[in-house]
């Protein structure tokens, strides 16, 4: 869960929640078609739930007389309870009463909304997978081009998708820390290489700042539908990822979509309307597969030489970047809002790099056989991104604390403190080990299977008519350049929640 921009926020004070549950006992004993619920997800073994045999699956109506829908509002309520308290929970058609003693419940819980319940001129395409953050796959553009491929009979998962496109094997870090870094689609444009592995013939058009082309992107949005292709879109909800417009429906006006930490299990309704799409509108001559992998070489060694594209510092100078501004930026008594986006970018950068680099390995290892000449070369940079997604993950699980840190873990700009920036800097330090380690392989196999093209040399006659000389002019002394200094980022300013 993007826990930094995704938390709830604290909607209901305590004294709300007196009568909660009594003023809303009276609606349908409970059971409402569109408004959230808590859904048990997990249940902590040995724990007063397991003991009272609450299942996966039952739904948490309410907490000592209080309604609660959400881990906001439980939260509230368990902060009044000083003794055993009566907790109401639905099962199917079943409402079923138990004691808790207050305190902890031993339960995981994820706030969810009913099923969608679609209009009369519902157009839908069925059938496409969740976007989901399950085992790392938090690259949005990236799987939300695998679904649709998927939906539309190509069998590539987001792994190939992930190292076919360089997506696996990029690093980058926005010159202001802006956590677009992480997304495919900005900086070196990996959503693009990932269009072209697949050779699909596709459109993007982007909203205009003033909305003035909105009812062409409906149009085209509906159209798209109606021919049978999902629609690839970015920011249909709050968080600026990217998601698959599957349906519409009252005349367009309404677009349904699969999106990231959707509270509903099925399709939901878009929460806005997408600033940007990429229309797939059929397929070129694709690449073999085995001629996309050989380009993906080519990718992972640009991603890690390339410096900068636009804003966005790439590759090794990235990481070198984002050391030295850890080491040296005053990161206290920047303005709140500056803070925050540092902090949340730090943090998402971080744990991209160690979920992508898991997919990285598993890449490598699984194309390595097609290519018996430098199979040990791809089995050696696999055993590299495993070793280095291994250690970076060390980092949450440390007996020290976690040192990366989301604005929503923190109280001060005095808790990230220059102690937990220096166990992070030591943990990318050897990620750079690595990543340089890699970088060597990389260039080893496209001299292989990419040579650079020999540079032609200018025939010349042996005969020569007439010998002419140039005057000599007095060239001014060469000054010794002065190696400038490191360009520095400006620093502008788990599945349920235990309970």
């Amino acid at each position: 869960m993007k826990l930094a921009w995704r938390v709830l926020a604290f909607l209901l004070i305590a004294g709300v929640f007196t009568s909660g549950y009594a003023k809303r006992g009276d609606r349908s004993n409970g059971r409402f078609s569109d408004e959230p619920f808590l859904l048990v997800v997990g249940i902590v073994p040995g724990s007063v739930a397991d003991q009272l045999e609450i299942k996966e699956g039952d739904i948490l109506r309410s907490y000592n007389k209080n309604w609660v829908q959400s881990i906001e509002e439980l939260g509230a309520a368990k902060k009044l309870a000083v003794d055993s308290v009566e907790v109401i929970f639905d099962r199917g058609e079943e409402t079923l009463s138990f004691i808790f003693p207050a305190g902890p419940l031993g339960l995981y819980l994820e706030q969810r909304l009913p099923e969608l319940e679609y209009a009369s001129d519902a157009v839908i395409l069925q059938g496409i997978g969740p976007l989901d953050e399950m085992e790392g796959m938090n690259s949005s553009f990236i799987l939300s081009l695998t679904r649709t491929a998927n939906y539309l009979r190509d069998t590539l998962d987001y792994t190939m998708l992930m190292g076919l496109s360089g997506a696996a094997f990029r690093l980058q870090m926005h010159r202001t820390w802006d956590m677009a870094a992480i997304l495919a689609s900005e900086g070196y444009r990996c959503d693009i290489a990932a269009l072209q592995a697949l050779g699909y013939e596709y459109r993007y058009l982007e909203l205009q700042s003033n909305m003035g082309n909105v009812e062409a992107v409906r149009k085209a949005i509906t159209q798209m539908i109606d021919a049978g292709s999902p629609v690839i879109a970015f920011q249909v909800i709050e968080f600026p990822d990217w998601g698959i417009i599957t349906g519409y429906q009252k005349n367009g006006r309404q677009i349904i979509v699969r999106a990231y930490d959707s509270r509903r299990a099925g399709y939901t309704l878009a929460e806005s309307f997408p600033k940007k799409i990429y229309l797939i509108e059929g397929r070129d001559v694709p690449p073999t597969l085995k001629e996309a992998m050989i380009r993906s070489f080519v990718i992972a060694q640009e991603v890690l030489e390339t410096e900068q594209v636009g804003d966005y510092y790439c590759g090794l100078k990235a990481i070198n970047n984002w050391i030295q501004a850890l080491e040296t930026t005053t990161f206290q008594g920047l303005r709140p809002e500056d803070f925050d986006r540092i902090l949340d970018a730090n943090a998402w950068m971080y744990r991209q790099l160690a979920e992508d680099r898991g997919f990285a390995a598993e890449y490598a290892k699984r194309i390595a056989s097609e290519f018996p000449d430098i199979q040990d070369k791809l089995l050696g940079i696999a055993d590299l991104y495993v070793t280095e997604a291994e250690y970076l993950n060390l980092a949450f699980d440390s007996e020290e604390g976690c040192p990366i840190v989301w604005t929503m873990d923190i109280e001060s700009q005095f808790d990230w403190t220059p102690q937990m920036r220096m166990r992070q800097i030591n943990y990318l330090r050897f990620a750079r080990v690595k990543e340089d380690e890699a970088l060597k392989l990389w260039r080893e196999i496209n001299a292989i299977y990419n040579p650079e093209p020999e540079e032609e040399v200018p025939e010349t006659t042996e005969e020569v008519t007439e010998e002419t000389t140039e005057p000599e002019v007095e060239q001014p002394e060469e000054q010794p350049l002065e190696e400038p200094e490191p360009e520095e980022p400006e620093p502008q300013r788990f599945h349920g929640e235990a309970q």
